[in-house]
């Protein structure tokens, strides 16, 4: 017998020590064992964890509740004092809130500038989520050269194209990841009508591409990040009137933008 296996010999009869109910205490098994009087359990909590794969540990209820505490904090889009975020946790966050500003200007009855803006920090917001995902995975979100070194721009990494990002990280052929990538091609093209040309008011005829794509980015950050990454209870439902002022668009409007992915369609 090697030296791993009566480790793990000696884990095995340590634990069904402590396991029967005999009264042994781990303090006790630890001095027995290792003359150790100081551990108070932990030597024993790591020995057979390590060489069992079963936990003998319980967290206190101060450690849960701190726990709880730091989800909270997390919800609400903040960073708990004293806790280092990780690069991907610091995109998750900036995504968040990129999203949660595209709805309160969606929301907002003054807005003239309303598809616009949605769909500047909308594109945002999946741009953060594509590159927290690769950023958690190890796998790469960065723009390299011939020698596969991340390109800078002014000490900056360059990240990949959103549509490119968000293939990478959310690969699949199934029916609804094929709908989201679809989903956030059509904001990519209205934003690109908005940073390098024009974007008239179009928003009655997107509002269904808009909802989907919020019930996507709320699917994906409760599945990939956790329940305290959801924007649900950050939202209100916005109080509405039976009618809805819009515009149509003469057939010359339509004809004149047909790089715009809604002016070149029935609207």
């Amino acid at each position: 017998m090697d030296c791993s296996e009566e480790k793990v010999t000696l884990a095995g009869e340590l634990f069904a020590r402590w396991d029967q109910g005999r009264g042994v205490s781990k303090s006790q098994l630890e001095i027995e064992t290792w003359s150790d009087a100081t551990s108070h359990g932990r030597h024993f909590d790591r020995f057979v964890n390590s060489h069992l794969g079963v936990s003998t540990s319980k967290p206190s209820k101060q450690t849960d509740r701190i726990a709880d505490l730091e989800r909270q904090v997390k919800g609400l889009g903040a960073s708990p004092v004293g806790y280092i975020e990780k690069p991907w946790e610091v995109q998750v966050r900036h995504a968040r809130e990129s999203c949660l500003a595209a709805i309160r200007i969606w929301n907002d009855p003054t807005s003239r500038f309303r598809t616009a803006s949605f769909s500047l920090l909308f594109v945002a917001a999946w741009n953060g989520i594509a590159i927290s995902l690769l950023q958690r995975a190890g796998e790469e979100w960065t723009k390299v050269d011939g020698n596969r070194q991340p390109i800078l721009r002014k000490r900056v990494e360059q990240a990949l194209g959103t549509s490119e990002l968000i293939n990478r990280a959310l690969p699949g052929a199934g029916t609804s990841q094929s709908a989201l990538r679809a989903n956030v091609d059509f904001w990519i093209d209205l934003r690109n009508c908005v940073a390098h040309r024009y974007l008239p008011e179009v928003d009655l005829p997107v509002i269904p591409q808009a909802q989907a794509g919020l019930l996507n980015i709320e699917s994906v950050l409760s599945n990939f990040f956790g329940p305290e990454y959801a924007i649900a209870e950050s939202l209100s439902v916005p109080l509405q009137l039976p009618v809805f002022g819009t515009r149509a668009y003469s057939p010359q409007e339509r004809r004149s933008r047909p790089d715009c992915p809604l002016m070149s369609s029935q609207y």
